[in-house]
């Protein structure tokens, strides 16, 4: 049985297993490069969570707002206050008319102003009785 041999006598050189120093660079190079990225758009998506969060209960405390001066007697008149951080203001305002018509319009602005400095802005309109 003939053995396989290198032809200057030693034995043939085992085949390399494992990586080279360059691949582990690049692969930790790849590596940093997507968990930064990751990192980024986890930041990011945190940041637009609390954007809408305080969109969403300036948006709920502006509706509140206006649907109480529903329920309240419509009159000309400017209210303001703070309610769970954030400031609001509310305006009504009676609209002019023709002086013998029954019902009387107003405008009803609300606008609500967070922490964060963003502005939710309501407007409506609404019809009261204007009897004598």
């Amino acid at each position: 049985m003939k053995r396989n041999r290198h032809p200057y006598g030693r034995s043939p050189v085992p085949p390399a297993r494992g990586f080279s120093l360059l691949e582990v660079i690049v692969a930790f190079s790849v590596l940093t490069l997507a968990l930064g990225v990751g990192m980024a758009l986890l930041s990011q998506s945190m940041l637009n969570v609390g954007v809408a969060r305080d969109y969403v209960q300036a948006v709920a405390l502006a509706e509140s707002l206006l649907a109480e001066t529903d329920v309240m007697e419509l009159r000309s008149r400017t209210e303001s206050g703070t309610s769970g951080g954030l400031d609001w203001r509310l305006d009504v305002t009676e609209q002019s008319g023709p002086d013998d018509h029954p019902l009387r319009s107003f405008v009803i602005s609300v606008e609500v102003q967070a922490a964060s400095g963003r502005r939710v802005s309501l407007h409506s309109m609404r019809l009261a009785g204007g009897g004598p």
